[in-house]
């Protein structure tokens, strides 16, 4: 009975010698590594500068044509990293509204390169950056119609920088006496036959509509492959506005945005076909 006290006395005296070892070992390390610690969890002293973020923004960004179609707005939050060179990585949407407004606002984030970096003691350090971009339709009671607008705020800006730009026309680009739908029939009928990879088919480009209707300056916004992308700028340079935009009563050049869905055209293709 004496020789089991003591054995377990012994297992005691052992675990409480082993505690005090980890525990000096752990103060020990905890002393050693305070600075990298209280790093870690301590924000830059000097964030991120890109000089007219806002301005940069707005002058690339563009408002889906089927967001405003739809009368779709709201407020996307992208998040990525400011690397010590500038450069921005690991973009993503931590708040969206739906798919072309996220991908709209995602795609510009990428293109972005600040000027200078976070600064923690004096060096260049990794840090997150939020940038919020507002999709808003205004509407015009004037002329019944909503009027879409984009809004930039430079969350880190002392002036609290924020711009905006206001799509106000009268009356957009009207292809020809059927609008929307004469221009779908226009891109079915002059669509060729292409490989559509499985997923993503959707190809954005943009252009620009002349006071005579005219389209140039044709480029992709969106691609998906070469294929559909070649195929997407052949019909977009095909295109002859019947009717420019119009502002203040006088016709207006104006940048045009149009959706290439290569899965439904050539579906619709294919409807057309049997009709006939």
């Amino acid at each position: 009975m004496v020789a089991f006290h003591i054995y377990n006395s012994k297992k005691m005296v052992k675990k409480i010698l082993i505690f005090i070892i980890i525990c000096g070992n752990t103060f020990y390390l905890y002393s050693q590594n305070k600075d990298s610690i209280e790093e870690m969890f301590s924000p830059p002293e000097i964030m991120p500068l890109k000089k007219d973020l806002c301005r940069f923004v707005l002058d690339r960004i563009v408002y889906p044509q089927d967001a405003i179609n739809d009368t779709i707005g709201g407020i996307v939050l992208i998040d990525f990293h400011v690397e010590i060179n500038g450069k921005t990585t690991g973009h993503r949407v931590i708040k969206g509204v739906r798919d072309d407004l996220n991908d709209e606002a995602l795609r510009v984030a990428k293109l972005l390169t600040f000027d200078e970096p976070a600064y923690s003691r004096r060096s260049p350090v990794r840090t997150t950056y939020v940038l919020p971009i507002h999709f808003l339709l205004d509407y015009d009671s004037l002329y019944s119609k909503y009027i879409p607008k984009i809004k930039c705020r430079d969350i880190l800006s002392e002036q609290n920088d924020s711009n905006e730009i206001t799509f106000a026309l009268e009356s957009w680009p009207d292809f020809n006496k059927e609008s929307l739908k004469g221009l779908v029939k226009f891109i079915v009928e002059n669509v060729r036959e292409v490989d559509v990879p499985e997923g993503n088919s959707r190809v954005i480009v943009q252009f620009l509509v002349d006071t005579l209707g005219y389209t140039s300056n044709h480029k992709i916004i969106r691609g998906v492959n070469p294929e559909l992308d070649n195929e997407a700028l052949r019909i977009s340079r095909l295109l002859k506005f019947e009717h420019p935009a119009m502002q203040g009563g006088k016709p207006v050049n104006v940048t045009y945005t149009l959706p290439f869905d290569f899965k439904k055209l050539l579906l619709d293709k294919m409807k057309a076909r049997k009709k006939n």
